[in-house]
């Protein structure tokens, strides 16, 4: 599936309240996905048994989830998500605002992931990564919150390359390269 120049906005609904993928392949390119709001995870975005998701110059924004990935939820099998110049920013979950990756070999590339809100304790704002790996390149993390963990990002086993920039203070620990 590829959405190309679509709005996806103000929609509710249980997982994937914006566009949810439930296997197979999706492109979103020069695409909105905002203020979608979803009953358990995946406000904007839901991928579970995914092989390959590419989501490129769009933004994901004012999303909000009841539990995890106010912006964007990758679920269960799924192999690689890939964000390229995206605006991640202004979305609301209970555990991490902006995305949240529990499965897969994920990329993020010359985006921005700002003001995103996790209100759990122990949640992350910005992005919450568990999932198999995380390449981060020329990408900003900014003006994200959480309660009591990590305001900008926390990740699991990670690749971080060079050039990500983080603002906000840490509560706890962010742990990088470390689970």
């Amino acid at each position: 599936l590829t959405l190309d120049g679509v709005t996806v906005t103000g929609n509710t609904g249980a997982e994937g309240a914006g566009v949810r993928v439930n296997g197979g392949d999706l492109v979103v390119r020069n695409s909105v996905i905002s203020n979608n709001t979803s009953t358990t995870n995946g406000g904007g975005l839901h991928f579970t048994n995914a092989f390959l998701a590419i989501v490129e110059d769009s933004t994901i924004e004012g999303n909000t989830a009841a539990n995890a990935g106010g912006g964007v939820f990758i679920g269960a099998g799924v192999a690689s998500v890939a964000f390229d110049r995206c605006l991640i920013q202004g979305n609301s979950a209970f555990q991490t605002g902006g995305v949240r990756a529990i499965a897969g070999q994920n990329g993020i590339t010359d985006s921005i992931i700002s003001g995103n809100d996790a209100t759990a304790a122990g949640g992350a704002g910005g992005y919450s990564q568990t999932a198999d790996s995380l390449v981060v390149i020329n990408t900003t993390f900014a003006g994200n919150g959480a309660e009591q963990r990590a305001q900008g990002q926390e990740v699991g086993p990670a690749d971080i390359l060079p050039r990500l920039a983080v603002d906000g203070q840490c509560h706890g620990v962010i742990a990088v390269g470390v689970r």
